[in-house]
């Protein structure tokens, strides 16, 4: 039985791959580094203070100062680009349906928990823009754990703050690393097909593909 849905944020409830990626290639250019298509891609669905380590220490570069210095530009640029966005901007990158669909999870009683690689500052002033924060019962985000996705530590933490067992949760991810976090702690998953990678998504085997909300309720995945 169903007592919970958890959301990842990116790619799940906002569509941000353009302004995150250029936000990762501008932030690398500071090392010399060379941020592909196929670095973005591999690494979706990493918490963003991983990615950063990995991608320097792939090209000999890595210190803790560089570290430092790409994380906070990138925050820096990708809330900037977002904030600054006129309103009906802001509106194209909401996955469509996906705020109709929270405010009918909460009015069905279900809990529900927002999982995130974001770091909390980031996460929070786009969720205050959207006006959902207050839908959520708990939050975790990438800085409240060790070990990020694809490990399965934030669905774990998640389930824990719930007050529920892991697999009486039903995840929403868009990613290959987060449907492996969330079928690594336990829990029914949906993909959300919003970066047209449907085979990819496929081959870990959710429990369904959408391609957003629209049209859908809470009952839809809990009858």
């Amino acid at each position: 039985m169903i007592k919970a849905f958890i959301f990842d944020f990116d790619g799940v409830i906002l569509y941000t791959p353009g302004i995150s990626r250029a936000a990762w290639k501008e932030s690398f250019k500071k090392a010399g580094i060379d941020f592909t298509d196929d670095d973005y891609s591999r690494l979706q669905g990493i918490r963003t203070k991983d990615k950063i380590p990995m991608i320097l220490k792939q090209h000999g570069k890595y210190s803790r100062s560089m570290e430092e210095r790409i994380l906070g530009f990138r925050e820096k640029l990708k809330t900037d680009k977002i904030t600054g966005m006129s309103n009906d901007e802001f509106r194209s990158i909401v996955v469509p349906g996906s705020l109709e669909f929270l405010k009918d999870v909460k009015s069905s009683g279900l809990r529900m928990a927002l999982v995130t690689s974001n770091p909390e500052a980031t996460a929070m002033k786009l969720l205050k823009r959207l006006g959902i924060a207050e839908l959520f019962s708990v939050f975790v985000f990438g800085d409240h754990v060790k070990r990020g996705k694809p490990n399965p530590d934030t669905y774990l933490l998640a389930a824990d703050k719930l007050g529920v067992e892991p697999e009486s949760c039903l995840v929403f991810e868009d990613t290959v690393n987060g449907i492996k976090s969330a079928k690594g702690a336990g829990m029914r998953v949906i993909a959300l097909n919003t970066n047209r990678n449907r085979e990819k998504l496929a081959a870990e085997n959710p429990e369904r593909i959408i391609n957003d909300f629209t049209g859908l309720s809470a009952e839809s995945f809990t009858d």
